[in-house]
């Protein structure tokens, strides 16, 4: 047990050392935990014009694994993700919009820093992060609306 603890602990330590220049190689991938007892739908809406809205649902108490993207900074490059706006959509009616928000934590699974490494390289990264009863509260108190025209 003693063992597990020190190798997170130094999983944390590592992730939390800056480097500059371009995104480390290797395989990046996210894991989303959905511990709430609602079906969930994470909307990607992509930058580029023309590009469908990408759906990924996940259901009460279900887990995605999906590969990070790459994002263009136009001075770097660097691991999200997702490239594009995202929202939270709870049960096909509640919306909250998690990119453009200015706050880290409002992010949600909106932004890398969000989340926690489990295996942080050389080869191989994996990041978790669990949707809560606390996010769910937080995005139903703070619903998106589109602007109407």
């Amino acid at each position: 047990m003693k063992k597990y603890i020190l190798l997170i602990l130094l999983a944390i330590f590592i992730n939390s050392c800056e480097v500059d220049g371009p995104p480390l190689p290797g395989d990046w991938k996210i894991m989303i935990v959905n511990s709430t007892n609602h079906d969930l739908r994470i909307d990607i809406e992509r930058y580029s014009e023309g590009c469908p809205i990408e759906q990924i649902h996940l259901f009460s108490h279900d887990t995605i694994v999906r590969q990070c993207e790459l994002f263009d900074t136009s001075i770097d490059l660097a691991h999200v993700p997702f490239n594009g706006l995202i929202s939270l959509v709870v049960e096909d009616s509640l919306s909250y919009l998690c990119s453009g928000n200015d706050s880290l934590s409002l992010q949600m699974f909106a932004t890398l820093d969000n989340y926690v490494p489990i295996l942080n390289g050389p080869d191989f990264y994996l990041f978790r992060y669990e949707i809560t009863e606390e996010d769910y509260e937080y995005a139903k108190a703070h619903p998106y609306k589109l602007e109407e025209e």
